[in-house]
């Protein structure tokens, strides 16, 4: 009998292991596609085009976050002009984070009649938009203030 309850136990635990770590895995796949829409929109006082596929986003927890965005280059276009992006001649790595930690679409310099900016700060916070109207792609970035002072 004590077999029985053994094994009994021994099935469900695997069970429950192979559950958490399947919830965990598509845990870490939804949660890699999300960026906080509400804190960029709140910090720029931009509100993002209704319709957007994520790229990538990264978000170091500490100093800044960043997120590209496929938009519909009408609507792109439109944001770029409610917003009044500047055109973008010239892009210091040093100023987009984002250039060193995303993989996928970096904004390149190589035809910059397509490139737009629009660069601000809240508070302590600091933000930089590029928009790309060949490629219809949307970057974000939010740098964090420096409470630690470095």
């Amino acid at each position: 009998m004590l077999e029985y309850y053994a094994s009994f136990f021994l099935y469900n635990m695997r069970t429950l292991i192979i559950l958490i770590l399947v919830t965990l895995y598509w845990s870490c796949i939804f949660l890699g596609q999300q960026f906080e829409k509400d804190f960029y929109e709140r910090i720029s006082g931009m509100k993002f085009p209704k319709e957007y596929d994520i790229l990538e986003t990264y978000d170091n927890g500490e100093f800044y976050t960043t997120t590209s965005l496929k938009v519909d280059s009408t609507l792109l276009l439109k944001f770029i002009s409610d917003y009044k992006f500047d055109t973008l001649t010239r892009l210091y790595p040093s100023h987009f984070l984002g250039e060193g930690v995303l993989k996928k679409d970096k904004p390149i310099l190589s035809d910059s009649s397509t490139l737009f900016y629009t660069a601000g700060a809240k508070g302590r916070n600091s933000w930089l938009f590029i928009a790309d109207l060949k490629k219809g792609i949307l970057w974000a970035e939010i740098q964090y203030p420096d409470f630690a002072g470095n």
